[in-house]
């Protein structure tokens, strides 16, 4: 009788109530990317001289930070004026989307092609840290689907968002790369001290070799580095295949993206998730391992595999919320789904977050903002210092989809909308599926052993 009342409670409360997921706002939408040029004069130089190709400019990574959103824009061809940009944050994420022109960051020395590997090459994901850093990862590749060329040092530039000036440069050493390496993304890890505060000097960064399927930890404390290597960073040759918008191609890259859970109080510790984009399998390591230079290709036990994302299972970026839910981008099923780390990795816990066929073709960066305790607002002092603000808020999903298979293997339509920025509040994202904290599952959908104990 016991058994039949738990299985009768279990079905009564087996799922959250069912209603339309909120949908992702789009909050930015271009047809063809523009900048802010100096001048009319300006452009049309840029234009005659090659310097800015239109159609050979496309958007692939996004940061959120106080007032602005940053877009990165590699050289994947020649023609792009900027590879690394901002637009204004919009204060209403449920106004209608606009098409704004693109600043370049933070000017526009640092971002002129072929201006020595002092400056930027060519850069592809940026991320802010608690500190109010932006971490700039530039892969030092150039031209990349028309004719590779490795012009410069794959580096890491650490700017100082409250006066937009370079306070650290860290150019990767020969021991951490191999023939063929590619660096596209940079994670930051970041801890506070006992009264809340984050220690700014011990931050650590995490670079994926995308192509080279490794991952470098650099100290910035020690400012140095070293390369870790495990199989899990692999891509999964059974899942090389993509089709995406009608196109169908073979990729083979490994470790794609690294998403930090929150901090364990009683350990200091916190889990890193990360997967190869070419696989459908998410994996997760203990920070401490690879943050030991010493140990980090020792502990082969503490990389764990979580599970599958099942058929079509293609992920980009990911990230963490501070509750410890993962968002991750689907891009063969142009979706962006989520996940409770409180839940085991299995179906029945994978939620969806939206899928569109017209807004998030090819979703291919993603971020969790920092919820109201990132940053600065607009406001400029006479020493041009952006004034830093601490107000409680919530945090935000932020979706940058960018049709990056029509661009790499034939032509984006100028008459379609084909770069976007979508927006969705964190509480939103999940207050309808299997991410939410409440969510039971269906009896069926429980592991097997606990059925039959009914």
């Amino acid at each position: 009788m016991v058994n039949k009342a738990l299985s009768l409670a279990l079905m009564t409360l087996a799922l959250l109530p069912l209603a339309t997921p909120a949908k992702m706002k789009e909050v930015l939408r271009w047809k063809q990317l523009d900048f802010m040029f100096r001048s009319n004069e300006e452009r049309t130089r840029a234009i005659q001289t090659g310097r800015f190709h239109q159609e050979n400019t496309l958007p692939l990574g996004l940061e959120v930070y106080g007032d602005r959103i940053f877009i990165t824009l590699p050289r994947w061809k020649t023609g792009s004026p900027a590879t690394l940009a901002y637009v204004q944050r919009p204060s209403d994420l449920n106004a209608p989307p606009t098409t704004p022109l693109l600043n370049p960051y933070p000017n526009w020395e640092w971002n002129r092609e072929n201006s020595g590997c002092d400056a930027f090459t060519s850069v592809f994901r940026a991320m802010a840290d608690s500190c109010g850093r932006l971490w700039v990862m530039d892969a030092g590749k150039y031209n990349v689907v028309v004719d590779p060329q490795q012009l410069c040092p794959p580096q890491v530039l650490v700017f100082d968002l409250k006066n937009d000036t370079l306070v650290r440069r860290f150019r990767f050493p020969e021991a951490d790369l191999k023939d063929g390496s590619f660096f596209t993304n940079v994670a930051v890890d970041i801890r506070n001290d006992r009264n809340g505060r984050p220690i700014c000097d011990e931050a650590y960064a995490y670079m994926s070799d995308v192509w080279r399927s490794g991952l470098v930890v650099y100290s910035f404390k020690h400012d140095k580095s070293w390369r870790v290597n495990h199989d899990f960073f692999l891509p999964d040759p059974l899942h090389c295949k993509y089709t995406v918008g009608g196109y169908t191609f073979h990729w083979t890259d490994g470790l794609f993206t690294v998403a930090m859970g929150p901090v364990d109080t009683t350990t200091n510790d916190r889990m890193l998730y990360f997967h190869a984009m070419s696989s459908d399998k998410e994996f997760a390591v203990p920070a401490s391992t690879v943050r030991n230079s010493s140990l980090a290709n020792s502990f082969s036990d503490t990389f764990k595999y979580l599970g599958s994302r099942g058929q079509n299972g293609h992920s980009s970026a990911s990230a963490m919320d501070k509750d410890g839910i993962l968002f991750y981008n689907l891009v063969t099923r142009n979706a962006v789904g989520c996940w409770n780390s409180k839940f085991p990795y299995r179906a029945p816990y994978l939620g969806e977050v939206d899928i569109s066929d017209e807004t998030l073709v090819f979703p291919n960066d993603l971020k969790v903002d920092q919820g109201g305790m990132d940053g600065f607002t607009g406001t400029q002092t006479s020493s041009k210092r952006r004034r830093q603000t601490r107000t409680q808020g919530k945090q935000n999903l932020w979706v940058l989809s960018n049709k990056l298979q029509a661009f790499l293997y034939g032509e984006l339509d100028k008459s379609e909308y084909n770069f976007r920025i979508l927006a969705l509040p964190v509480e939103d994202a999940i207050k309808d599926n299997s991410c939410h904290p409440d969510f039971i599952p269906s009896v069926e959908d429980l592991p097997a052993r606990f059925g039959c104990d009914l």
